[in-house]
C-alpha cells in the first residue's frame, strides 16, 4: 500500500505541480515550486 501511494504521489503530484524556474545559474526544474 506504500509503495502505491508513493507512486501516486509521483504520477499525480510530482506531474502536476513541477515548476521550471529560471536563473542566473541556468534552468531548474523542482516539484511544488520549493527552492
Amino acid at each position: 500500500m506504500v509503495n502505491n501511494i508513493k507512486f501516486y504521489d509521483i504520477a499525480f503530484i510530482g506531474h502536476y505541480t513541477k515548476d521550471t524556474i529560471v536563473s542566473a545559474k541556468g534552468t531548474k526544474i523542482v516539484d511544488g515550486g520549493a527552492f
